[in-house]
């Protein structure tokens, strides 16, 4: 009898550890090295924004696209933050932005290309952000992608940033978290990647 009730007394503590567990995570999109996105975040940057067609043709809802860039922030923030030397400041990320999105035919024109047009400009301007810090890493690692499009797998390993110190947790409504590739596969595909055509502007701060 005291062993039946010992192994009930576990299942119950197992039990509620699961549901203290559940309870922790209602609301949470992702946990990004130890920062929360909360849905409530997620609903803000993707607003009123149509689902984007993937490359092999499936549809990506405005909230996975959302979180897909704010993701994708803190890690190419964390990656940046690992580079060796000086760290260009946020003035000079800035400056390069504007100069690349010039470059590339106007903030119109780089929306288009991400398929964000309805989007809110927060979000548009957090995937902008992280397309020219990816090119700013590219060249701290010296990597030369032909493509202005480095992988982030690619500079990790570069810049020997250690991915199993940045734990990442997706919930599964909007996909599961690739750790090899360091980014989020969602169920319906990949947004689409953005081409820019120079960053010059960026130099490290001195």
């Amino acid at each position: 009898m005291k062993v039946r009730i010992v192994g009930v007394l576990a299942v119950l503590a197992l039990a509620a550890s699961l549901l203290s567990a559940c309870r922790t995570n209602v609301g949470v999109a992702a946990r990004v090295d130890g920062h929360k996105i909360s849905e409530n975040t997620v609903d803000d940057y993707a607003g009123h924004g149509k689902a984007l067609a993937s490359s092999d043709g499936s549809s990506i809802g405005p909230r996975a696209v959302a979180l897909y860039y704010l993701v994708e922030q803190r890690v190419v923030n964390a990656l940046l933050d690992a580079a060796p030397g000086a760290t260009p400041s946020a003035a000079t990320i800035d400056s390069a932005v504007s100069s690349a999105v010039a470059q590339s035919g106007g903030s119109a024109a780089v929306v288009k290309q991400l398929g964000l047009t309805g989007y809110p400009t927060k979000l548009t301007n957090v995937a902008i952000r992280d397309a020219v810090i990816r090119i700013k890493l590219d060249e701290v690692a010296n990597l030369s992608t032909s493509d202005n499009n480095p992988s982030l797998s690619d500079i990790a390993t570069a810049l020997k940033f250690d991915t199993t110190k940045f734990p990442v947790t997706v919930s599964s409504r909007f996909g599961e978290w690739n750790a090899s590739a360091l980014t989020v596969d969602l169920s319906g595909g990949q947004p689409p990647y953005l081409t820019l055509q120079s960053t010059a502007a960026a130099q490290p701060a001195s």
